[in-house]
């Protein structure tokens, strides 16, 4: 069980080490698309995948406890649909060279006109905890945004 818990806590981190590094595809751009590919099995190979334009990387991992979870290479494998990493196949890169393509790429788009772009209206619910306090004279329960307590009239 303790391998399995390692396992997990291990694919966590590298989760969140693939947002942080490939929130957008560095070849075709597309954001939240890239989805790991994590072998459970001992020397099994760990890969990431853009469902956007079906490019793929073979990626290194941490595995020791200093830098277990950590992406510390991706190699693009599989070109995308489109072939526009032809001559990155092969090309075993650092996280941050993957990233400043995505970013460079993204800054290079054409921009949607804001009149295309649909309006999302989010509500926002809070929520908020009802504290009682008791009353150190009679001991009866009220709430804390009182000033006095209701059944003997003590105040704070």
């Amino acid at each position: 069980m303790g391998d399995m818990n390692r396992f997990l806590v291990i694919k966590r981190l590298l989760e969140a080490e693939i947002e942080k590094w490939f929130k957008f595809c560095p070849l075709c751009f597309a954001e939240g698309c890239i989805e790991p590919q994590i072998s459970y099995v001992p020397g099994g190979k760990d890969y990431i995948l853009c469902t956007n334009c079906g490019a793929r990387w073979h990626i290194g991992i941490g595995k020791y406890s200093w830098n277990a979870g950590r992406l510390n290479w991706a190699e693009l494998v599989t070109d995308s649909v489109d072939k526009k990493g032809t001559s990155l196949l092969g090309k075993r890169e650092k996280p941050e060279f993957w990233q400043h393509m995505a970013l460079k790429g993204r800054r290079e788009m054409p921009q949607v006109k804001e009149e295309q772009i649909p309006v999302i209206v989010k509500e926002k619910e809070v929520i908020r905890e009802i504290v009682k306090v008791r009353c150190h004279h009679c001991g009866t329960l009220y709430l804390e945004t009182l000033d006095k307590c209701p059944n003997c009239g003590a105040s704070l």
